[in-house]
């Protein structure tokens, strides 16, 4: 079953009779995803200040690997699809993570979220590697 699809933040809407912000539904539906179901995911949906339209902050209650379960590969990808800064600290037993709305892909730092693809050619750079194929 694929949770890859942008209705997670209407069980939220549903469920708390609350109303979502725009950067709430983007966050809901990346967590519904990475999570398997937002129902599903391994923090309290409740707790949650969806309606906030500047940051919104979980507390993770599990580990995200790369690969076996793919949770931290998907989360970056998503949020950088979707121009999102995602930001991971130490929280006690948790992870917190936050997430801010980004709006362009060029400026400076604090207002720019380039895609996943010139992130990806930008760190081969930094490691001299190749970024096209050879011929």
């Amino acid at each position: 079953m694929s949770y890859a699809h942008d209705k997670h933040y209407e069980w939220i809407e549903s469920a708390y009779k609350v109303k979502c912000s725009d950067l709430g539904k983007q966050v809901a539906n990346i967590l519904g995803y990475v999570g398997r179901g937002i129902y599903n995911a391994p923090f309290r949906t409740k707790k949650v200040d969806w309606a906030n339209p500047q940051c919104i902050e979980v507390n993770w209650e599990q580990s995200m690997a790369n690969w076996d379960g793919c949770a931290l590969t998907n989360l970056i990808i998503e949020c950088h699809r979707r121009m999102i800064r995602v930001s991971i600290q130490p929280n006690m037993k948790t992870m917190k993570i936050m997430f801010w709305q980004r709006n362009i892909r060029t400026g400076s730092v604090s207002d720019r979220l380039p895609n996943i693809e010139e992130m990806i050619k930008s760190q081969d750079e930094q490691w001299g590697r190749l970024t096209t194929a050879p011929t």
